[in-house]
This record gives C-alpha cells, sequence and structure tokens, in this order.
C-alpha cells in the first residue's frame, strides 16, 4: 500500500484513517502502524502518512513507498501513531463535523467525532469526582465494530495478506503457538498438519468466523469420510446429529451417498448438509467400526454351528489358552465334561458363565476351568468319534 490517501490529521497526536483513530505513540513502530515521514526521500513525502506492512528481521520498518515498491524506515526517525479505537459519529453532528453534547444543567460541549470518547471518559471522571449521575442526551452510532480482541492459541482464523507463510489468501488456519514476538503466530491446516512455513504476522490474519470455518471443513468432505448431519435440503431420512459414512461423490451436484455407520440404509445428502468430525471422533467412531466388525464375524462365525459366542457344550474338544490354576497345561487338547452354569465375581462385577472339566489324556483332576480359559477346536455335534 503506497501512500496513504483519506488520512484526517486531528491534531498533532491524533489522525484518523479507514475508520479508526489512530493515536501518537513512543517506542518502536509495530507492524499495522501509520507513520509519518519526516523527510523527503526517495518516493518518499514528507509529512504523508505510510501503512507499516512489516518489521524485518533487522527492526527495520517496512512499507510500501508512492510508486508501491517495499521500503524501509528506522526506527526512532519518524512519527509513529498506533490504533486507538472506532471512530464514533453522532446524529447531532453539525456541517463542520462537529459532535455538541448538552448536560442535564445545561452546559454545552464541543469536539470532533474522534473527541467523543475523550468528552465522554471526562464526564465520567467529573461524575466520581462529585458523587453525582451525569446524562448525555446524545445518540451515537458506530461506523464500525470495535477493535477486535488479540487472536490466540485454539482460535480460527482467515489469512488476508501473503506472507513468509506457506498458506493462500482466503486460507482458513488454526493458531497452536502464540510466542508474540513480531511474527508470533504458528499455524495448522484444518486437518491439523503445521504448514510447511507456519509462522504468521498479526496483520496477516483476522479471527474466522464459525460459517468461514464450517464450509472451509465442509470442502474438505470426501469419500469414505465420517460426517455428522447438520440440516436436510435433500429430502434425507437421517435424524438431525446422526454419524453417517459417505460414499459415491457427485460433483455435478456435490452430494454424496451418507449411509448408516452399520451399513442398513442410505440416502443422497449435500455437502452443505454435514459437518466433518473432529479428528478424535473420527479416530473414535473408526476404532468403534472395526470392532464391531471383527464381534459381527465372531458371531456370525458360531451362528454357522448353532450356537452364541463363546458357548460350551460337554463333548466338545477345546484347546487351553489360560491354566489358571490346574494341572493342565496351555496349549493342552481336551474334551470337556460335567459343565455347569455360575455366576462369577470379576472385578466386583458379576456375570454369568459356563465351568467345565477339560480332560486330557494326562489330567483329569485339577482340571475345572471357566469358558474364558479355553478355545473351541471341534463342537461335539461335528466330532466323528461319536458318530454311530
Amino acid at each position: 500500500m503506497a501512500k496513504l490517501d483519506g488520512i484526517k490529521v486531528i491534531n498533532e497526536n491524533t489522525v484518523e484513517y479507514n475508520g479508526f483513530v489512530y493515536e501518537l505513540v513512543t517506542g518502536d513502530a509495530k507492524a499495522a502502524d501509520v507513520i509519518k515521514a519526516s523527510e523527503q526521500e526517495l518516493d518518499v513525502t514528507e509529512g504523508a502518512f505510510y501503512l507499516v506492512v512489516d518489521i524485518d528481521d533487522d527492526n527495520d520498518i517496512v512499507f510500501k513507498d508512492n510508486v508501491d515498491d517495499s521500503n524501509y524506515f528506522n526506527q526512532g526517525e519518524h512519527s509513529v501513531f498506533r490504533k486507538s479505537h472506532v471512530i464514533t459519529t453522532d446524529k447531532l453532528t453539525d456541517a463542520e463535523g462537529v459532535v455538541k453534547i448538552e448536560l442535564p444543567d445545561g452546559t454545552k460541549l464541543e469536539g470532533t467525532p474522534s473527541d467523543l470518547e475523550k468528552i465522554t471518559r471526562k464526564l465520567q471522571e467529573m461524575q466520581a469526582e462529585q458523587g453525582s449521575s451525569v446524562e448525555i442526551k446524545a445518540e451515537v452510532e458506530e461506523t464500525s465494530e470495535s477493535v477486535s480482541a488479540r487472536l490466540q492459541v485454539g482460535d480460527y482464523a482467515k489469512v488476508v495478506e501473503e506472507g513468509s507463510h506457506s498458506a493462500k489468501v482466503g486460507d482458513i488456519v488454526k493458531i497452536f503457538v502464540d510466542d508474540e514476538d513480531n511474527q508470533p503466530f504458528k499455524c495448522e491446516d484444518l486437518q491439523g498438519k503445521e504448514l510447511r512455513y507456519p509462522w504468521f504476522r498479526e496483520h496477516e490474519l483476522v479471527k474466522a468466523t464459525d460459517e468461514e470455518v464450517l464450509e472451509a471443513k465442509q470442502a474438505l468432505l470426501k469419500e469414505g469420510d465420517f460426517a455428522r448431519v447438520i440440516a436436510n435440503t435433500t429430502c434425507h431420512s437421517f435424524e438431525i446429529g446422526t454419524i453417517v459414512k459417505l460414499d459415491d461423490y457427485a460433483e455435478e451436484t456435490d452430494a454424496f451417498t451418507a449411509y448408516y455407520i452399520d451399513g442398513s440404509d442410505f440416502w443422497r445428502i449435500y455437502r452443505s448438509d454435514l459437518e466433518p468430525l473432529t479428528k478424535e471422533e473420527t479416530e473414535h467412531i473408526t476404532r468403534e467400526a472395526e470392532e464391531e466388525k471383527k464381534a459381527k464375524a465372531e458371531r456370525d462365525k458360531w451362528a454357522a454351528i448353532g450356537r452364541k459366542v463363546g458357548e460350551i457344550k460337554d463333548g466338545d474338544v477345546v484347546r487351553v489358552i489360560d491354566k489358571d490354576n490346574t494341572r493342565l497345561n496351555v496349549g493342552d487338547i481336551g474334551v470337556v465334561a460335567e459343565s455347569y452354569d455360575y455366576v462369577k465375581e470379576r472385578e466386583d462385577k458379576q456375570e454369568d458363565s459356563v465351568a467345565f472339566r477339560v480332560n486330557t489324556s494326562n489330567c483329569e483332576y485339577v482340571n475345572w476351568l471357566d469358558v474364558a480359559n479355553v478355545e473351541l477346536i471341534v463342537p461335539v455335534e461335528q466330532r466323528f468319534d461319536t458318530v454311530g
């Protein structure tokens, strides 16, 4: 940005620019400050104002000069103005831009719009000193929002300026480090991956709205992802909040075929009706889905022999996988006998179980085990030696 147009000089300590009041400060300039050139230089006009775009590694002030080239000022040689507050306007402002405030006792105060905050503060001081209430009869409208609070760790931000970072203008990033120097913010992308060049200066980022963050996350959805249903614009039958798995994306409609986690049913659904899950939620759902897949395979295997999972009967051939307090050995193969149901105490809980002997050629005593101690090798119904 070259020499600034639209600067309004209120007095030697105050200027107005782009909807904000800037106050003269001491000390080094920072990015986004306004500098008043103290002398004429090549492509620099004495007395003109320039916006600080950066502070380089040598602590020099970087700005755009009259021909829009990057130029440099030394710290301490020029007047520095820093953003203070938004410009306020008053419905009672006259043609000269003067705000008129009338107190209950008839006293009239006047000032420019940028003086309004100072006048108000003075009145508050008077009120405190006098112990009385002062009513200000003036309607005030803010022409822009208050100066935004500084970004912090955990915030989502939108990239608004190019720089030494590797993001593009318009990208949404998440701040995960703030070391409060002149390039304080270290950022990652929406998938939790650190950017190749992750450091940002304050003026390169603004706080992203919830809508901007959601839209950016939605754009990342792809086949195979899990998502949460947040709206219904396609007449699907999912309840809001349902977790679904995405497949069969169609670019022309920007829609997916979404399935229940168990695969029992599906409908078409627009990307805009979905909210991506967090990394932690996705890991949890994936883990649960894998566990359910294994459990279903186990149920199907036992159902094929007409039994519930873990059901052991007399005559079954089993392998010992936990000898417990018996004379058996892990790996022994024996025949189940004398089984009976009982209630097992386990970690302050009670559960139904089955106990039985596992008879082997070497052990027919001190061989009582539980269903959890063995694995089925041959069900009694399929033993050829018992046929006939």
